[in-house]
């Protein structure tokens, strides 16, 4: 009698690569930085502290599936300031009692933050091959 394997079906449209830089939400002037875990074409997931979480509540952003935000991209030209990227947040799960781990699909990026993504996922691809 075979033995058959069931296969997860991948979900995504953009291959995924692990990053390690900082992104950053700014609400009446306080920054929170968030720690990326990993960026695509499509989307990022950063790490968030509880802290930052509860602080965010209380400016009515909760974090939750379905809200958008600005996420403060990093340039790949250090020079550079960051570029607000708008995203819709797809899950939120809890690491630890500090920590939560959000995915964010980047909603309709114009032409310029398109490029500071590619330059992001070339960068992070070019490490993992």
């Amino acid at each position: 009698m075979p033995i058959f394997k069931e296969v997860m079906k991948e979900r995504r449209f953009a291959p995924r690569y692990r990053c390690d830089f900082t992104v950053a939400v700014e609400v009446e002037k306080q920054r929170y930085d968030f720690a990326a875990h990993n960026i695509s074409a499509t989307g990022l997931a950063v790490q968030v502290s509880q802290s930052a979480k509860q602080a965010l509540a209380g400016f009515d952003m909760r974090l939750e599936v379905g809200d958008q935000l600005n996420l403060l991209l990093p340039t790949d030209d250090a020079g550079q300031p960051s570029v607000p990227a708008r995203c819709q947040v797809q899950y939120v799960r809890r690491l630890s009692q500090e920590a939560w781990l959000m995915g964010c699909q980047f909603v309709d990026p114009d032409a310029g933050i398109s490029q500071v993504i590619k330059g992001w996922t070339r960068r992070f691809e070019s490490r993992q091959n």
